[in-house]
């Protein structure tokens, strides 16, 4: 799952510990949402086992499918917008998406992880921002083929930052106005299913140059939506069902949000650069450091692992400058790229997880 940051930076793209000794109302969280400040119930310092991958040429993010790991690349360095490799071997599978607006072609594709489709079975989910519409991909199919396996889902309307899978069948779209952002539920006959109306103080302009957020929905029985924050210390997370709010802060600078949206781009501090969410947990790949430090490489990340249920089960400090993460949730392994596009490999496994 990928940060989409402002303008100038384009897209960065894609919780929960013990509840937090501190508490306070929703007064100065641009949430509008009680905040609790979690401790971490357990700190780890490890590195990441560099991977021998050819193809890296200008990646951006990377996703897990199957068996798959797929990579987002910039259409400046690579006629195609996905590479597709094995996990096991990190061997290059394929390339495939070009970019424009003929058939099997995306103009600013993001990727947002696996949905089933009643009428074709399993595929992975493709958003394009610029055409506004969604896709479902057999990756597998593609690759045993050699050719491009990819159909359209649905045509949105609206001012759509975002969509992702939701429950199967359903789409989960984050929409932008002048009064707020919204997320709605919906189908693919665009029929909305449910609305959440979040960040009022703020327009959705506003929201989308100056805050930002990694969006991830959880395909457990928790059914919560998180948005882990690109530039304020924060994961909001509502539960689908009652509609209720919470953030999680690991610092008290989360009610610096006005003066956020003053300030120019380059003063800004670096949060949350991409999330992935799990059957029991929800992980983060935290900065913490100027903008100018993450532009230039210049910090050393951590993973941040929630719970649904609000607790940091652990803090993890990383060796690597990770810029995206994508998580094999069968063998609890993390997969980095970093800012000069190596990709590494965490095994969770062995801190219990």
């Amino acid at each position: 799952m990928e940060v989409k940051c402002s303008k100038l930076l384009g897209a960065i793209y894609c919780i929960v510990l013990i509840p937090a000794l501190v508490s306070c109302n929703g007064s100065g969280n641009v949430f509008q949402a009680d905040v609790s400040f979690p401790k971490a119930e357990h700190e780890y310092s490890i590195s990441g086992v560099k991977q021998n991958i050819t193809e890296n040429i200008g990646l951006s993010s990377i996703y897990i499918y199957d068996s798959l790991l797929i990579a987002k690349t910039s259409a400046a360095a690579c006629e195609k917008q996905f590479v597709v490799y094995s996990t096991s071997g990190m061997s290059c599978l394929g390339k495939y998406v070009a970019k424009g607006r003929g058939a099997n072609e995306l103009l600013r594709p993001i990727g947002k992880g696996a949905i089933r489709v009643k009428e074709t079975g399993n595929g992975f989910y493709v958003f394009d921002l610029n055409q506004n519409t969604s896709f479902v991909w057999d990756v597998n199919a593609s690759v045993q083929d050699s050719v491009l396996d990819m159909r359209l889902l649905c045509r949105f309307r609206g001012a759509v930052l975002d969509a992702m899978p939701y429950c199967d069948s359903l789409h989960l779209v984050k929409e932008y106005s002048e009064d707020g952002l919204s997320y709605k539920v919906i189908n693919d006959k665009h029929e909305y299913v449910r609305e959440y109306s979040v960040y009022t103080d703020v327009s959705g302009i506003g929201f989308y140059d100056k805050l930002s957020s990694a969006d991830v929905a959880s395909s457990s029985e928790y059914h919560s939506l998180a948005m882990a924050m690109c530039f304020l210390p924060q994961i909001n997370i509502i539960d689908m069902k009652s509609g209720t709010k919470r953030t999680l802060a690991v610092d008290r600078k989360y009610r610096d949000w006005a003066k956020v949206l003053n300030r120019e781009n380059m003063d800004l501090d670096v949060y949350y650069l991409s999330a992935c969410p799990l059957a029991e947990y929800l992980v983060a790949l935290y900065c913490g450091e100027p903008m100018q430090d993450w532009l230039h490489g210049n910090y050393k990340p951590h993973l941040h692992v929630f719970s649904w249920s609000g607790k940091l089960v652990c803090d993890i400090a990383l060796d690597e400058s990770l810029k995206s993460i994508a998580v094999d949730e069968r063998c609890r392994v993390v997969y980095g790229l970093d800012a000069e596009d190596n990709i590494y490999r965490y095994d969770l496994s062995e801190l219990g997880l």
